[in-house]
């Protein structure tokens, strides 16, 4: 009996190990169901990991904001990690206002990170953190940010202070972990969505708000 329960749970094992990223592609992207409701997708490699295929996204490619598969919508609201890692020939890639969270090293070793210039990285509404040196002194996103990724500016001791535009809804896990930021001033009416450990490690910091919202910040996770 023991034995033959060892041999089911191997081959159940195996059977995860053989699963692929993705659940399906349509017109050349591949995507992987997420959600309690399971009617949104990320975009995602193909194959059981991001080495398996070399180049499966090349040149120039547009996400689109929604998919219909099987007969069924669904809305594209993520970029899985490593989804495009590794992708050298893929020099362009557009992304809608739709998509809300980007994966660690999702476009790692790609021809439009490479080409990318040195400094704080943007992709559509979403910051992806820095590219070259760590930034030091005062970091002003731009406005229109939507989405800083989770460890976008992770342990860059020599920021002092951070500006958020009125744009921002969403602030990544571990975002300003251990940056021993001074003052962090937030332009946003409503508090953006933060992880618990979004501002660890940085101590006491000023935080500046808009007049008239200290209750929503003081109530809200990540800020309080």
């Amino acid at each position: 009996m023991n034995l033959r329960f060892l041999y089911v749970c191997l081959m159940l094992a195996g059977a995860i190990v053989a699963s692929t990223a993705h659940d399906f592609e349509v017109a050349g992207i591949f995507y992987k169901v997420i959600g309690e409701a399971k009617n949104e997708v990320a975009v995602t490699y193909k194959g059981k990991s991001s080495y398996d295929y070399v180049n499966e996204y090349v040149d120039s490619v547009e996400i689109p904001s929604k998919v219909l598969y099987d007969n069924r919508e669904y809305a594209v609201t993520a970029i899985a990690s490593e989804t495009f890692r590794g992708c050298s020939k893929l020099k362009k890639l557009s992304i809608p206002n739709t998509i809300t969270d980007i994966g660690k090293n999702a476009l790692v070793n790609t021809a439009w990170y490479n080409n990318y210039a040195e400094g704080v990285v943007y992709l559509g509404n979403c910051c992806l953190g820095y590219k070259g040196k760590k930034p030091v002194g005062d970091l002003e996103l731009k406005d229109g940010t939507q989405i800083i990724v989770d460890y976008a500016f992770m342990e860059c001791e020599d920021l002092k202070s951070v500006i958020i535009p009125c744009s921002m809804i969403k602030i990544g896990e571990a975002a300003f972990s251990g940056c021993k930021l001074r003052i962090v001033k937030s332009c946003c009416q409503t508090p953006p969505q933060c992880k618990n450990n979004t501002f660890d490690g940085n101590g006491t910091a000023l935080l500046l708000i808009p007049r008239g919202t200290y209750i929503n910040y003081a109530i809200s996770d990540g800020w309080n």
